[in-house]
């Protein structure tokens, strides 16, 4: 017996009706999973950087701060402020390398699911990192460093510099790269921990650095502007011969040069030497740097920088070794 066509219409509604809860039920399920899933990854992007943080600190102090940096790093988002941490564990494995397993959890709420009975869904997150150690030796002037890891400013210093004795000086530069693949170099000479002193090169001034062994720390400030607390590469560049030797020093190798070669004029050099060659500045008393010296004008003698340049003892290219103090980088549970 056919159906009446009211018979028909009833059934449609009751399919339309039965197909809009599914549909609705399905969408309020993919609202929750994907907000649960934001989270998640929320969380292990906090999780991942306390684990960095937390063990290149761990390898300065051998204090574990890895409740206070969870808390700083997951409050950068809203939803996982209630996460908690769960525990962190460390490692010494010898050689200045330590590693870190850090553990956290949120209890995620739930918009939908919980007329369904789940009023949240437990999140768990682990990271695992460690220190590593990188030394380069016998580096020339301009090589570049490519560092294994991504160098960021950390506790403490981030690298240091050796240098024979009696070096030349150098300057340094922290390098990254563009999204053409170019280097783009920033000095960071200022952020040594010996002295520096400001030299022309060109039209700009960098940071020269004449410490036989200088630490580097990136969280000290350079020019306000332009600062550089990254870095994936390192590069050096030697002064010149004369930029980082005492203007006593070089007074005493003239003087000899000249007291050789014209032994019956002494008494007239040291008269000229007195009165045009001052080492203190005499309305200050300090140092006159060996750039602003004034070269003494001695008969038969037209004293140039470049006649100078020529009496200072040539010195073998000066390898530099730079040690990467305390970068990090994640490893897998498997590495742990």
């Amino acid at each position: 017996m056919p159906l009446r066509p009211e018979k028909k219409r009833a059934d449609i509604s009751i399919m339309v009706a039965v197909f809009c809860v599914a549909f609705l039920a399905f969408c309020a399920f993919g609202i929750d999973m994907a907000y649960i899933t934001l989270n998640r990854v929320k969380l292990q992007r906090a999780v991942e950087t306390t684990a960095l943080a937390s063990v290149a600190r761990y390898k300065d102090s051998l204090v574990d701060e890895s409740e206070e940096l969870f808390n700083l790093y997951k409050s950068k988002f809203d939803t996982t402020k209630d996460a908690q941490l769960v525990s962190s564990e460390y490692k010494d494995e010898g050689n200045g390398i330590f590693k870190v397993k850090i553990s956290a959890k949120l209890m995620n709420p739930t918009y939908f699911l919980r007329f369904a009975g789940v009023g949240g869904v437990r999140i768990e997150a682990n990271s695992y990192a460690q220190t590593t150690q990188q030394v380069e030796k016998d580096k020339k002037s301009g090589d570049i460093i490519t560092l294994n890891n991504i160098m960021t400013d950390k506790k403490g210093s981030e690298f240091k510099i050796k240098t024979k004795e009696g070096s030349w000086g150098y300057f340094i530069f922290a390098g990254t790269k563009d999204k053409n693949n170019n280097y783009i170099w920033s000095d960071i000479g200022c952020k040594a921990d010996s002295a520096t002193t400001l030299r022309t090169v060109g039209t700009k001034n960098y940071h020269l650095i004449c410490a036989n062994e200088t630490k580097f720390d990136l969280s000290k400030s350079c020019t306000p502007k332009i600062d550089t607390n990254v870095a994936g590469y390192l590069r050096i560049f030697s002064a010149n011969a004369t930029d980082c030797t005492a203007s006593s020093d070089i007074e005493d190798t003239i003087k000899d040069k000249i007291e050789n070669e014209i032994n019956d004029k002494k008494p007239l050099i040291d008269e000229q030497w007195e009165q045009n060659f001052p080492k203190n500045n005499p309305e200050t008393g300090e140092p006159i740097p060996w750039d602003k010296l004034e070269m003494p004008l001695l008969p038969g003698f037209p004293i140039t920088m470049e006649w100078v340049n020529s009496l200072m003892p040539a010195q073998d290219p000066n390898p530099y070794e730079i040690t990467i103090l305390n970068n990090v980088k994640l490893i897998t549970k498997d590495d742990f």
